[in-house]
């Protein structure tokens, strides 16, 4: 016989748990697989009574039922579990209803599908396990979601038809809902995000499909079920009931995409408020609000509004808006951290839905709809293309809303900031003032660099005119200089004044040859003048004297690598290739016309300097590369080649073209160092006839000697790459000028 059950916790606490041992006692032996005997047990438990007698019942009955299950195919029910079929017999009776399956099962219950058999219906019927009657608050809790939901009647909450305690088993019948609880639906749409629903249920299939792309469609689905699930809670509300435990878990959908508010388990109405007390944490974690996760006592409509709004934002990010791992997580995020926005997950998530999540979602209850209606409302604009009202919070919203959610630490950061601003004051003060100070030495220094940069620029100016002085007299020199060793060499009536010309110039260079033997910046213009001093000598002084000043030029030259000191001979390369296009005989040998030449002598003026590197080699072959054809360039390489004699078997080009070993390379530097000590032992007085001669017969004994190491074939590789002989005269800039044929180095 059914009777409604009205516990009382102040009564018989004692009595209570004597009858809790009892019982796990039993159920013990029945999991055991014995069945105790029943009039045994009862005797063993005389002060119990009918109480233990009705339990007995109910826990036979439970075992009963459960072993008498079987699988039955059909919806697959939370946890995947397959749902269970009563055999038949009196044992699926309970009450009114017979039990007919086993739907789903949870922390507050077990649901079943069950016929009332009075009226011939199906019904959820929804049993509290029996180990849950042991615990008083299970117990209350139960019937505190059989009475909430009782009281409500709307086209969206799940109505309760018959509540009732048979045999010690609590139970309520509510109407039989064909359909699936949101969370499934999230769980399938992660696991297939961009494929078009598999599920065969009717009525479905249109929330699934559309969910396959994200499209617009699919947010509006969501959004049409945020407005069924906000208005029954605002009935709920206006009834005196706050769910809160609001979760997809919570939220069925029916075939015909009928949303249903269920399980009532945690409810708070105004007519029982004392259910919980202060501290302690009811609901789901993940979509607790804050003032839930705070154990607040006062917990009020705007608790629904942000659960409500947590399963929106899962609807349309399949991402839980709480994620962390663990509790102490959670509670942090709930509490701290502001959610990351839909948007950032989902792009395709309209910035109006986005914005009506967001205030839903608000950490402070006052931040929030005040109502579900107004969240309903929102929604229906949303789908109506209207203009919503909720604003998306602006930087000025965000941070008052974070100092009112963290009062106690601006209040300390005020504090801290209060003492801090005199001692901020005065250090600014003595900032400025350094500041001032450093402007003030910084504005003098400014005026000293002026004043130096000033004196530096008339310094400039005046050793650019001295230099340009310098140049001028050291070119009218250079002039005097090769007119006294060649042009007034083959005039014999001239020979005094050709020798007192020299021996003038001789005490030019020796002078400037000492005054600039320290500075760097002159080295090159130094080297030039020790060589000419040892050429002179040769012409007007002694041997012995023009052997020490050529082996001073030497070690000058040495000792100043950067620097290509004035040679007798052209360099096959570069600068060398340059000076020797200006020579007349190459010019009329590589008939270069008037303008060619004159655009030689222009580059020829802008190249003057002191030192030639690799690099102003490579970037003056590329002017002449403009100026001459490719013949004209091979030509004046092989006269460059000619003009270096026995030297050109140490170019680089040579070596390659020649494939010269090791020791042939070896042997060639020692022949030629040893011409070079040669050379000047047979320096004779400039008067004598037979110089030139000796000269002549000294460079081709030498040539022989080198052709000598050359095999055969390397002799012909080298007369191709040197190419006809060069006849016509060299004028130097300084030094002896050659007659004719291959110039001789006096090296």
């Amino acid at each position: 016989m059914s009777e409604t059950h009205d516990y009382r916790p102040d009564e018989g606490v004692e009595e209570s748990r004597r009858l809790a041992a009892a019982l796990r006692e039993y159920e013990s032996a029945l999991l055991s697989g014995r069945r105790p005997d029943r009039q045994e047990f009862l005797a063993r438990y005389p002060d119990l009574g009918q109480e233990l007698l009705d339990s007995l019942d109910g826990l036979d009955f439970l075992h009963a039922a459960g072993s008498q299950l079987i699988p039955r195919s059909g919806l697959v029910a939370a946890g995947k579990r397959e749902s269970m079929t009563l055999t038949g017999g009196t044992f699926g009776t309970l009450g009114d209803f017979q039990l007919i399956r086993e739907i789903g099962r949870g922390g507050m219950g077990v649901v079943y599908e069950a016929e009332q058999i009075s009226l011939g219906r199906r019904v959820a019927l929804k049993v509290l396990p029996f180990a849950a009657t042991l615990d008083h608050r299970q117990l209350r809790r139960f019937e505190n979601e059989a009475r909430a939901a009782a009281q409500l009647h709307h086209p969206h909450i799940v109505p309760v038809y018959a509540v009732g305690c048979e045999r010690g088993v609590h139970y309520y019948a509510m109407q039989l809902i064909e359909g699936r609880p949101l969370s499934e639906l999230i769980a399938h749409l992660r696991q297939q995000p961009r494929v078009a629903s598999t599920l065969e249920t009717a009525g479905l299939a249109s929330l699934w499909t559309v969910a396959g792309t994200h499209s617009r469609g699919y947010y509006r689905a969501v959004a049409r079920l945020g407005v069924q699930a906000a208005d029954a809670l605002e009935y709920a509300h206006q009834m005196g009931v706050v769910h809160r435990d609001i979760k997809p878990a919570n939220l069925l959908l029916d075939s015909r995409d009928h949303l249903w508010v269920t399980d009532f388990g945690l409810a708070r109405m105004q007519t029982h408020p004392g259910m919980t007390a202060p501290g302690d944490l009811v609901g789901t974690l993940r979509y607790m609000s804050p003032e839930q996760a705070r154990g607040d006592p006062a917990i009020d409509p705007r608790s629904d509004v942000y659960a409500l709004g947590a399963t929106l934002y899962e609807l349309v990010t399949l991402r839980p808006m709480i994620n962390g791992s663990d509790r102490q997580v959670c509670l942090q995020q709930i509490l701290e951290d502001d959610p990351l926005p839909p948007s950032r997950i989902q792009p395709g998530v309209p910035p109006e839905l986005e914005i009506i999540i967001g205030k839903a979602t608000a950490k402070l209850p006052a931040d929030r709809y005040a109502s579900a209606a107004m969240l309903a409302d929102d929604l229906r604009r949303f789908l109506e293309d209207r203009p919503i009202l909720a604003r998306r919070p602006s930087l000025r919203d965000r941070a008052s809303r974070w100092a009112r959610r963290h009062r106690r630490s601006l209040g300390v950061a005020v504090v801290i900031l209060a003492a801090a601003v005199p001692i901020l004051a005065a250090a600014t003060w003595r900032a400025d003032r350094a500041e001032r100070q450093l402007r003030a030495a910084l504005e003098q220094l400014r005026h000293e660099q002026e004043r130096t940069s000033a004196a530096l620029t008339r310094e400039a100016t005046q050793r650019a005119a001295a230099e340009r002085s310098f140049r001028e007299a050291r070119q009218v020199l250079d002039y005097l200089t090769q007119l006294g060793e060649s042009g007034l060499a083959d005039r014999p009536e001239l020979r005094q004044l050709r020798r007192e010309l020299l021996e003038k110039l001789l005490g030019y260079y020796k002078e400037f040859v000492e005054n600039h033997r320290d500075d760097p910046t002159t080295q090159a213009e130094l080297n030039e003048a020790q060589y000419r001093v040892a050429a002179i000598l040769a012409e007007v002084g002694s041997r012995s004297d023009a052997v020490a000043a050529y082996e001073q030029f030497r070690q000058s030259r040495d000792r100043s690598p950067g620097s290509t000191p004035p040679l007798p001979f052209f360099r096959p390369r570069g600068a060398g290739l340059l000076a020797l296009s200006l020579q007349p005989s190459v010019q009329d040998e590589l008939h270069l016309s008037p303008e060619i030449i004159a655009s030689l002598n222009t580059v020829a003026e802008s190249r003057r300097g002191p030192a030639i590197t690799a690099d102003d080699d490579a970037r003056v072959e590329s002017i002449l590369a403009e100026f001459l054809t490719a013949e004209q360039f091979q030509r004046l390489r092989q006269i460059a080649f000619q003009q270096r004699g026995p030297y050109c078997l140490v170019e680089p080009e040579m070596i390659t073209a020649l494939n010269l070993s090791e020791t042939q390379q070896s042997r060639i530097r020692e022949i030629l160092d040893d011409a070079r000590q040669r050379i000047w032992a047979m320096i004779g007085l400039g008067s004598d006839p037979d110089w030139r001669t000796k000269s002549e017969q000294f460079w081709h004994d030498v040539n022989e000697r080198l052709l000598a190491v050359l095999t055969p074939q390397q002799r012909e590789i080298r007369r191709e790459f040197l190419g006809e002989p060069f006849h016509g005269p060299i004028h130097f800039r300084w030094g002896s000028r050659p007659r004719g044929g291959e110039a001789r180095p006096v090296k």
